[in-house]
């Protein structure tokens, strides 16, 4: 729900839910991701942490799909050349499976 409201109403989402998401005590992947979304940049915590998984196969592994394509558009976005790189070859696993 909180992604779709941050594609598809983000007055609300700013509003409303970003506040919620940033005091959650236990935030998960999708949480991070979109609050690193909202910044610009890489260099905030949100941000690093979405990018800590494109390096590691296997924390990309423990993502379910839909998270994958989070973390793929994410990297595209926001990685340097070597993360872009990895983001490649993660898309091409995904199709893959």
């Amino acid at each position: 729900m909180n992604f779709f409201l941050f594609k598809r109403d983000k007055e609300f989402y700013n509003k409303a839910v970003k506040m919620l998401i940033e005091n959650k005590l236990e935030k998960t992947f999708i949480d991070h991701f979109l609050l690193g979304m909202d910044i610009a940049g890489r260099d905030n915590e949100h941000a690093q942490f979405v990018l800590s998984y494109i390096g590691h196969r296997l924390r990309v592994d423990t993502l379910n799909t839909f998270e994958q394509c989070l973390l793929i558009e994410f990297t595209l976005l926001k990685g340097n050349d070597e993360e872009k790189a990895n983001a490649r070859v993660v898309a091409q696993n995904t199709l893959l499976e």
